[in-house]
This record gives structure tokens, sequence and C-alpha cells, in this order.
């Protein structure tokens, strides 16, 4: 990590030396920061969350992120309205503006359907795991589904054992919106994206963490202890009832998103 970060600052350095940018944004990405332009981290995770070494971890965390002029967080300081809980706490070394939602999103119109949406995503070989476990409980349960696998390649899928299913390998913004208008709700990862974007389209969710990715795993408890959204370990999805979501209540408050053009503005003018 600390080598990759290395390389980033100094691909940063060439670049500005021929571009002289007077911003820079950085997605999550440590070496990105330059004493010659306005440079801004966006993150989530202001506190890592980690079976061992957090206190390291962190250390280094907090370190890299006030090398920047602030850290952009998408989520809001209020505890009741925030998704992503002690991850996203205000420490006193770091300079912070909580920016709101960040999603791709737009709500949705709610229609009556049946349809469940089954939203895979992230690395092999969980991606893989879960579809396995998704298209066994489809069947087990006959259930009406759209099944969206996240992929583009991969084993393929029998579908003459699922005739109320459609498939989608991968889907686009534009796409996913359609089908999420068309299911009752959404099984899907914790990943803090899809998360902020459940929240857009007021859909209820299964969330089913990545084992081991602890992050994952704080969300979707931090979530289903506030009852916005259900929590199922991926062992025990087969045997999951999921009507158990009627359990839940969508989290209903007017989200907002940062001015962005304006906040920049402001750093510039504090710059000065």
């Amino acid at each position: 990590m600390l080598r990759q970060l290395y390389r980033e600052h100094q691909h940063l350095r060439k670049v500005m030396e021929k571009y002289q940018f007077d911003v820079v944004i950085a997605d999550s990405r440590y070496g990105m920061f330059h004493r010659h332009a306005i440079s801004i981290f966006i993150s989530h995770q202001l506190n890592i969350k980690f079976i061992t070494g957090s206190r390291f971890i962190n250390f280094l965390n907090h370190y890299f992120i006030n090398k920047f002029d602030v850290c952009w967080v998408p989520d809001y300081e209020d505890a009741n309205l925030s998704i992503a809980g002690e991850l996203s706490k205000r420490n006193t070394h770091t300079q912070v503006q909580y920016v709101g939602i960040l999603s791709r999103a737009n709500q949705v119109e709610v229609k009556p359907t049946d349809k469940i949406l089954f939203l895979l995503s992230g690395a092999e070989p969980q991606r893989s795991i879960l579809e396995r476990l998704i298209v066994s409980k489809i069947k087990q349960d006959s259930l009406k589904a759209i099944l969206v696998r996240g992929c583009s390649i991969g084993r393929s899928i029998n579908m003459e054992d699922l005739p109320d299913v459609e498939l989608y390998d991968l889907v686009d913004a534009s796409q996913l919106q359609g089908l999420v208008s068309e299911c009752s709700f959404v099984v899907c990862r914790s990943g803090y994206s899809t998360i902020m974007d459940l929240i857009v389209w007021k859909k209820k969710a299964v969330l089913i963490p990545t084992p081991g990715q602890y992050e994952q795993e704080y969300l979707a408890d931090y979530l289903e202890h506030k009852k916005w959204f259900c929590k199922v370990e991926q062992k025990d999805f087969l045997h999951t009832n999921l009507e158990q979501i009627n359990n839940y209540t969508t989290p209903e408050f007017k989200f907002t998103t940062g001015n962005f053009a304006q906040l920049v503005q402001q750093l510039i003018e504090n710059k000065r």
C-alpha cells in the first residue's frame, strides 16, 4: 500500500509539471496530494475497522488524510442521519466537510410487484459463491427474480431451471434504475456506494456482507441495528425467510448532496 501511495504521488508530481492543476480531488487515493494545488480527499472511512491493528492502520489513515487540505465525507454528521456510523465519525486531527450522499441514483416510482432484485458485485471467489446460493434460493422458494450477475465472464447459468428470472450480466446506471423500479426489494452486498443508492431509491434491502470484509460487516450490523436494512450472513442465506424484510423501514429523510463547485470555490478563497 505504501509503495503504491509513493507511486501515485510521483505520478501526480509529473502530471502537475505539465498541466499545473489548481485543484486535485482524490477518491480514496492517499498519494494524490500536492503542495501547489488544493488537494481534496474523498472517503467515508475516517476510522477504518479491522480485526487487528486498527490503531496503527488509523494512525496511517489520519496521517495521510491530513496531507490534504480537506476531506469530503459522503455522509451526515448528525448521528440520527449518519449512514456510516463510527466509520465516518469526525476526529480532532482531520479537516472534514460532510457533503451528504454521493449517488448515481434517482428516486424511483414505487410499483406493486413481487419480483426481487438480486445485485451481485465484488471480487471472486465470493461473487460466484453468493451467485450459487442465490440461484439455489430462487429454485428452492420458486421466486420471481431479476438477477444482475455483476460480471461479463464466468460460468453460465442454466436458464431452463429458472423460468421466472430475468438475467443480466452487467447493466449501466439507466438500466439499473429501471430494474429497481420493477422490484419489491433488493438483495445485495453492503458496500457503501450501494447503500447510498438504496437510500436514494428508498428501497428495502437485504444486505449480505462479503465474508472477511470488515467494513461491509460493520455497515450491515450498524444499519440493521437502526432497522434501516435487514442483514443476513452469507452462510445463512439459503435458509433465510426473506419475508422478514417487512420488519425494516426504509430510511425517510431529505438527503442532500454538496454543491461541489461552491465547496471548491470556498477552498480557493480560503487558500488565498
